[in-house]
């Protein structure tokens, strides 16, 4: 419930002003999803109010169909790019790079509103307003890459490319992002979702399909006899030590545990 209420959330917050992948991420991360299932399942939640808002914006939209076409396929293209180099990166290794994507895009939004100021201000001491065709796509499938790696932060900078190559306005910025957004998004989760990191299980049938190692370790700890296992069978050298203290405090911990793991089950 506390999911879906944030997934919820975090897709209005993303309608509105942009943002809400900083809300759902670190929430799938905190339910113990791995960081890479989070970010694929984060996209996924954000889809369908990306898909509303884009349908909300299509009218009053007057875009030339040559820029349409050129911004979604740079969408759809950086987007599937995105999706291929985040499963192709170690669970590990993204898991460490979290924290400084979280900060760069934290900072996107903070400076937000001078970054686009800055952009106008370009903008209106350009001495032509034609639309610049390589910078723009270039530009935009390079974001489009980051989008379908992690996203967070990148309408900020779609606007503020849109400001500087097509020379739209901020609302016209903002409104054609919702439409590239859900072209970087949907190949993206489509990726994802054919790949199974998608998330869509419950507590309990995360922990089914749990490997049967990993399982009788997560009953231990639910059982609190974790540090009995660890101390019994896993111990190292520094492990060892703690066993007399150990067994001092927690006895009946030790007994449970040699009565329902080694004697009842063989040690299996």
């Amino acid at each position: 419930m506390l999911l879906l209420t944030v997934a919820l959330i975090g897709g209005a917050i993303n309608a509105l002003a942009g943002g809400g992948t900083f809300l759902v991420f670190p929430t799938l991360i905190l339910s113990g999803l791995d960081p890479i299932v989070a970010n694929a399942t984060s996209a996924a939640t954000m889809l369908p109010g990306g898909a509303a808002s884009a349908w909300v914006y299509r009218k009053g939209s007057t875009y030339s169909p040559k820029l349409i076409r050129w911004l979604i396929l740079a969408s759809i293209a950086g987007g599937i790019s995105g999706s291929v180099l985040v499963l192709l990166t170690p669970s590990a290794r993204f898991a460490k790079m979290v924290p400084y994507l979280m900060l760069s895009a934290a900072l996107i939004f903070t400076f937000a509103k001078q970054i686009q100021q800055a952009a106008r201000r370009l903008m209106s001491d350009a001495t032509s307003t034609q639309i610049r065709w390589v910078p723009l796509v270039v530009g935009h499938y390079l974001i489009s890459i980051y989008g379908g790696y992690f996203g967070a932060g990148m309408g900020v900078l779609m606007i503020v490319l849109f400001l500087l190559t097509a020379h739209l306005d901020v609302l016209q910025s903002a409104a054609l992002r919702f439409y590239c957004t859900l072209g970087i998004n949907g190949p993206a989760v489509l990726i994802f979702a054919l790949r199974g990191v998608v998330s869509v299980a419950t507590a309990d049938k995360k922990n089914k399909n749990l490997s049967p190692s990993l399982t009788r370790l997560k009953k231990l700890d639910e059982e609190g006899l974790l540090e009995s296992y660890i101390l019994i069978a896993r111990p190292d050298d520094g492990i060892a030590q703690d066993y007399p203290a150990y067994l001092k405090q927690n006895r009946d911990k030790l007994r449970r545990y040699m009565v329902q793991y080694v004697v009842k089950n063989g040690g299996n």
